[in-house]
């Protein structure tokens, strides 16, 4: 799309916003700016909103933009990685005009402005109060803060590491604020800290009139202190400057430096709005997978705030222990990190570190230290935090169960495409967020490495694969070597291994951990997608010394305080013994370890992942209910309406009732995971709905035996209304991109064609006439495939990109297997269900096919829009087999048709 802003308010409208993130919007020109909001005469309210990333080309006020008849009042909000660009100034948010602006409890961070005001530009009232402005940064004045000629009253606030960057002619000043001519500013209680200005004023250059009295002034650069608005002393008494006896400069004492006609006397001897913490505060870093965030998630995007994803129960013991046994407090000196676990450990360990000095540390003593606790991934995000930025805030590192050397999971992640283990929980957020946005790459590896490339971070540098004569092969001549976890073995420094403890985990009861994986040749499947670079696994041998995901050896590094514990990779941080090993490695001995409320069993479980506007019901076979508005509720349920995300553990077998709910009109997604011990059975199904109306599915779940398409009709009608949205869906990305005109238009015209069929099938259903209504199905289901050939065809003559061709053809397929299931349906409406010697015959000549493309394609080389094609032929025949063994003909017959057509397409594409 054009680059736009987010919301424009005028009079006489106004608008309030809650629980928003409001991210990527970019005013490109004019006077006004406000790339996330430009609000110009009227009333904005905003509560618990992030409004981040975004951007204005000129004008300024690229969060926010604030009008001269405009008023805003900001609530526990946080205004971060916002850029004003060109001559325009306020990054964060800009005030013109005489009508008041409000900011309370908020979070302003990270925002940039190319000409003044970081954070803030003002020509207008503003009131602050309990505001941390940090980390903000502009080219010429007021790193954080630049009043022009407004009037702001600061109260209970901190205002630390914020610079200004240029230091030509007159500017560089105020590096935390600057207050010009016809400015007025009044400082109380607050903190003013670790500022810094290129040429003067590292905390405050006024020229106008300014006040601050009883607060923390420390660590700012320069001359701290500037008052150059020299008719008038500024009034900066019964303030703390960094030392107990008084400024430097024109002060006689060691702490920040002022100039003149600067009111010092009388000084604090100490800062009372800095308490020495009685306890050092906790931040606990979770593992892969625990955290979320649903828009993130949805729409591929970054820049939302993570939380702890819903169904991760693994770390409310340890919280506890803290909290209810231990007296800590959540958001004073207990602190759970949640992150985008998608991105590189590098860029984690600079999120790490802002959230240690913008939120751990806010309003804490210069010198407060922080003990880390991470736990898997959390563990190895802990560790570079502290190698790239220094550990000069760290008190003590706890890792426990951190693949410091890497995990062999990560390996068949990272080289198959083979996600996570059966057993784990914290998987399940990458398997979902694949199965979103799987259909946008060429190949299962190419997404992962696209979505998830955090995961090469997590390969392992020690050897563990051996080659077909049982002999070792060197990690480092593997193609996906893990050079940053080597980097970081190799960079450690003494000074940080003397403040670690690395923490094991032994799981006794079976050899489950995975030691060694013996690699053999790559099948022509594998070649053809990329996977397996350095050989296919064909067989595993088995530790008792590791947790069943991360080794030992892995886990403990040289010269490093250890502890091994007998205990699984999650019971580390749930169960008593777990919790005990990090409480004594941080020399704590007076809690008891917190128990009880443990992580639920993940096989078998359902997951329901609903994306707007609807809401979701749940009814099991039992008639116990999870979900929206439920009367009879589950005890075996984890939901959360806010993310539209439900679990159902210890999920018994027979048919679920699911109800859709809509709460506005438009399209819905519902992505769909079965978990069990023989394997995950992921499927998404898409549909619209209008505001109050009700779409009802029933779900047949076998645990032994999970459906590929676990929603059932006996009419069919339900399956093919689904490939009827899918094909629609497909129009509509088809119009979306840039195609020739006759490209366009052939394929369109074929999709209605396909789209007339259904619509002729569902009109025989209605009649009960099911002789004519499978046909129409069957022309559907081998007409989906038939396209996938056709968008080939014009391929070949270079009309459509491979990745436009890779997106048609896997929404193809998706509608192909719905019309399959409706074809199915109607086919045994029909009592025309095939023999199984009839089958038996479409099996074989379905392998014959097979196997004569096989031996056409066996000398290609990596080939993703073959391999995927060839790999679905050979996975409808595999499934038509088994389909055989359950006495299911009608499916094994469809299977082998779509077998063939497949391979067809395979010899095509050589």
């Amino acid at each position: 799309a054009p680059k736009f802003r987010i919301f424009e308010i005028a009079f006489p409208g106004s608008l309030t916003l809650n629980n928003l993130t409001i991210s990527g919007g970019e005013s490109i020109g004019g006077f006004w700016g406000g790339g996330g909001i430009l609000n110009l005469d009227s009333n904005l309210v905003i509560n618990d909103v992030v409004v981040s990333n975004n951007i204005s080309a000129n004008g300024g006020g690229a969060g926010i933009w604030v009008g001269y008849d405009a008023s805003a009042v900001i609530t526990n909000s946080t205004i971060s990685n916002n850029s004003a660009f060109g001559s325009a100034s306020g990054g964060g948010l800009l005030k013109r005009g005489d009508s008041v602006v409000t900011i309370t409890d908020s979070i302003i961070s990270n925002n940039f402005a190319e000409n003044n005001g970081g954070a803030l530009y003002s020509q207008g009232p503003i009131n602050i109060s309990n505001t941390t402005f940090s980390n903000n940064s502009a080219q010429n004045h007021g790193g954080a803060i630049h009043n022009h000629s407004g009037v702001i009253n600061i109260s209970n606030s901190v205002i630390s590491n914020n610079t200004v960057t240029v230091a030509f002619n007159n500017f560089g000043l105020g590096g935390g604020i600057y207050n010009y001519l016809l400015g007025t500013i009044t400082i109380n209680n607050s903190i003013i800290q670790n500022n810094s200005a290129t040429k003067n004023g590292g905390g405050f250059y006024s020229v106008g009139t300014s006040t601050v009295n009883n607060s923390c002034i420390s660590g700012n650069s320069a001359t701290s202190f500037v008052n150059q608005y020299l008719s008038s002393t500024m009034d900066a008494t019964n303030n703390w400057w960094g030392s107990n006896d008084g400024p430097s400069g024109v002060g006689s004492g060691s702490g920040d430096s002022i100039s003149s006609f600067i009111n010092f006397h009388p000084f604090l001897f100490n800062c009372p709005l800095l308490p020495q913490p009685t306890n050092v505060p906790i931040v606990l870093v979770p593992g892969f997978g625990g955290s979320w965030n649903t828009g993130d998630m949805i729409s591929g995007g970054s820049g939302g705030v993570w939380k702890k994803t819903p169904f991760v129960k693994v770390y409310n013991n340890i919280k506890s222990t803290f909290i209810d046994n231990g007296g800590y407090v959540e958001g004073d000196d207990y602190f759970e990190f949640y992150y985008d676990w998608r991105k590189p450990t590098d860029e984690l360990a600079d999120d790490l570190k802002d959230y240690i000095e913008n939120i751990v540390l806010s309003g804490k003593p210069i010198d407060t230290k922080v003990n880390l606790i991470g736990h898997s991934f959390g563990g190895v995000v802990s560790r570079a935090y502290s190698q790239k930025h220094g550990h000069d805030k760290v008190n003590k590192l706890v890792t426990s169960g951190s693949p410091h050397k890497g995990a062999i999971t990560a390996w068949q992640s990272w080289s198959g495409a083979e996600i996570g283990d059966r057993w784990s929980w914290q998987w399940i957020a990458l398997q979902l967020y694949l199965q979103i946005h799987k259909n946008n790459y060429s190949s299962p590896v190419t997404a992962v490495h696209n979505l998830s490339p955090s995961l090469n971070n997590l390969t392992p540098i020690f050897d563990f694969a051996k080659d077909g004569d049982d002999q070792t092969i060197n990690v480092t001549t593997m193609n996906s070597f893990n050079s940053y976890l080597d980097n970081l073995k190799n960079s450690i420094e003494t000074g940080l291994k003397d403040l670690m403890t690395n923490i094991a985990g032994n799981e006794n009861s079976d050899d489950d951990s995975i030691e060694w994986i013996k690699l053999g040749d790559r099948s022509l499947t594998d070649r053809l997608l990329g996977k397996w670079l350095d050989g296919k696994p064909i067989s595993f041998e088995y530790t008792d010394k590791g947790d069943l995901t991360v080794l030992d050896k892995s886990a403990l590094m040289d010269d490093v305080s250890q502890e091994i514990v007998s205990a699984s990779h999650v019971e580390l941080m749930e169960e008593s013994v777990g919790i005990q090993s990090i409480l004594d490695s941080l020399e704590i001995s007076d809690f008891t370890p917190a128990s009880g409320n443990n992580s639920p069993n993940r096989n078998p479980a359902l997951v329901f992942f609903l994306h707007s506007p609807a809401n979701i019901k749940v009814t099991a076979p039992d008639g116990a209910e999870a979900g929206y508005g439920v009367a009879n509720p589950m005890s075996n349920a984890i939901y959360s309406e806010v993310d539209k995300l439900l679990v159902i553990f210890d999920a018994i077998d027979g048919d679920y009732g699911l109800e859709i709910i809509g709460t506005g009109s438009g399209s819905y997604s519902l992505d769909i995971g079965q978990l069990t011990i023989n394997g995950e059975k992921w499927s998404t199904n898409k549909e619209t709905i209008n505001s109050g109306e009700t779409d009802t599915y029933t779900l047949s779940f076998n645990s032994n035996n999970p459906k590929n398409f676990p929603l059932t009709d006996t009419t069919g009608k339900m399956q093919l209304n689904l490939a009827k949205n899918k094909l629609n869906e497909l129009k509509e990305y088809i119009n979306s991109q840039s195609l020739s005109g006759s490209s366009k238009r052939r394929l369109l015209r074929y999709i209605d064609r396909l789209i007339k069929m259904i619509d002729r099938a569902l009109d025989y259903i209605d009649a009960n006439n099911y002789s004519r209504a499978y046909r129409y199905a069957r022309v559907v289901m081998t007409g989906c495939y038939s396209l996938r050939m056709k968008v080939d065809k014009l391929g070949r003559r270079g009309r459509i990109s491979d990745e436009i061709k890779a997106r048609i053809k896997a929404l193809a397929h998706e509608a192909g297997e719905f019309s399959m299931e409706g074809y199915i349906a109607t086919l045994s409406q029909s009592n025309r269900v095939p023999s199984q010697a009839r089958v038996n015959r479409e099996i074989g000549v379905a392998e014959k096919v097979k196997n004569k493309v096989e031996s056409r394609i066996s000398s290609s080389g990596e080939n993703h829009a073959l391999g995927l094609a060839f790999n679905l032929s050979e996975e409808m025949l595999e499934n038509s087999r088994n389909s055989v063994n359950n006495e299911e003909f009608s499916r094994a017959s469809a299977q082998a048709l779509l077998s063939r057509l497949l391979s067809l397409e395979s010899v095509r594409l050589k």
